[in-house]
């Protein structure tokens, strides 16, 4: 690395390519919204954003036509939210035909496939958290778990069959087949109880989220988290308690299971490879950005004076930068950067006004996601006045 070196770029201008009065957005980081061609990017619409939605209140589900910023409906959702959206994913064996999100039959969240050129839909029994690269399979959750476990992170309307139950042995992260619809338990909460108890798990509610496969697919890292309640257990509804956050990794088939990060201090995490993982977490006594090993007990710390704060990090597809956000300062800016991994230098693209009115369940993070060429990215914001989706063509930056 030749040292390091921060730079800001004031002439690199975001363009809004959806409007109001209704608000748009994508939802979670490191998903790829643009289709195939790239002439198409994946936003829900909505009517409101003061408030988390209700169990009745849909998103509308729709891709924007980049060349002329027509929002162009293709279906609804009522499995939603504003950090995750409804887990929309373009399927990459369809040619951009088709295409994957979440949505709720009566209490229970499923997956639906839909094409987009004849609007055929196909539901799957379980709604997912994350697809192979190679859209073959994907990672089912349980999201009435994360309604009340996480708030913002579950969908209203959707029942948790374990809610009394501390680590249940039928509740887990579970592979389905896209195409046949199979699904399968790779690891329960019960199995990650039994094998890496955390410090008064008993007196805990554990679960899983954020499931996320490695570059070839064979391998996904996810986090268990656990809230200690000192209350009576009617707290959790309050969501008071603290939260735990450990890193584990295991084989698609449930082989290997393996603790990179024991319970403590985790956040947002990328894989550069199929090996190794950049995550925010305090490992030896450091909060920073370490890239951390697969299978084993490596670690370094990553640009610790200029990735100086938690974000969303995701490597572009030639892996040589890496694209992350900040959380709103103490003036309610949020920053965006480019890290350059090789020069252990950063560009500083852009600075964006989060109105402090929205927080918890409804702020508006940045959650930058790179193109399929490493040329251009995309947010959601709201410092304009409403949540909407924004472009910014870096590839004077990373094509050069």
């Amino acid at each position: 690395m030749k040292g390091e070196e921060s730079r800001t770029r004031n002439d690199l201008v975001a363009h809004a390519i959806t409007s109001g009065p209704r608000n748009h957005f994508f939802g979670y980081y490191g998903i790829q919204p643009w289709d195939p061609t790239g002439r198409y990017l994946l936003s829900l619409e909505v009517p409101f954003q003061d408030h988390p939605p209700l169990p009745d209140e849909k998103a509308t589900i729709g891709m924007v036509e980049l060349s002329s910023r027509k929002f162009i409906a293709l279906s609804e959702t009522s499995a939603w939210n504003f950090q995750q959206g409804a887990m929309m994913h373009w399927l990459p064996n369809s040619s951009g035909s088709e295409l994957i999100f979440n949505d709720r039959v009566g209490k229970r969240a499923v997956s639906v496939i839909l094409n987009v050129r004849t609007r055929e839909r196909r539901v799957l029994g379980r709604a997912i958290g994350a697809v192979s690269h190679d859209g073959r399979t994907a990672l089912g959750l349980n999201f009435g778990r994360l309604q009340w476990a996480r708030p913002g992170y579950g969908y209203a309307g959707v029942s948790d069959p374990f809610l009394e139950d501390p680590y249940p042995s039928g509740d887990g992260i579970y592979l389905l087949d896209i195409e046949t619809g199979d699904e399968t338990q790779v690891i329960a909460l019960k199995e990650i109880v039994e094998h890496y108890k955390p410090n008064k798990a008993r007196l805990s509610q554990v679960f899983f989220i954020h499931p996320t496969y490695n570059t070839t697919d064979n391998r996904f890292a996810f986090f268990v988290q656990w809230k200690h309640y000192p209350l009576p257990k009617f707290s959790r509804l309050r969501n008071l308690g603290s939260l735990k956050t450990a890193l584990f990794t295991v084989g698609i088939d449930g082989s290997n299971l393996c603790r990179l990060i024991d319970y403590g201090q985790a956040s947002h995490f990328d894989w550069r490879n199929s090996e190794e993982i950049l995550i925010w977490a305090k490992l030896g006594g450091r909060e920073c950005f370490h890239l951390v090993t697969d299978g084993g007990d490596e670690y370094r710390p990553i640009a610790q004076s200029l990735l100086a704060e938690d974000g969303h990090c995701s490597f572009s597809p030639d892996g040589r930068w890496v694209l992350v956000d900040t959380y709103p300062d103490r003036n309610h800016f949020s920053t965006l950067k480019l890290y350059n991994w090789e020069r252990d230098s950063q560009v500083i693209l852009g600075r964006y006004y989060a109105d402090p009115k929205y927080v918890a369940e409804i702020r508006c993070d940045l959650h930058p996601r790179w193109n399929r060429t490493g040329s251009e990215i995309c947010f959601d914001s709201i410092h304009e006045g409403n949540r909407q989706v924004y472009t910014l063509d870096v590839s004077e930056l990373t094509l050069r």
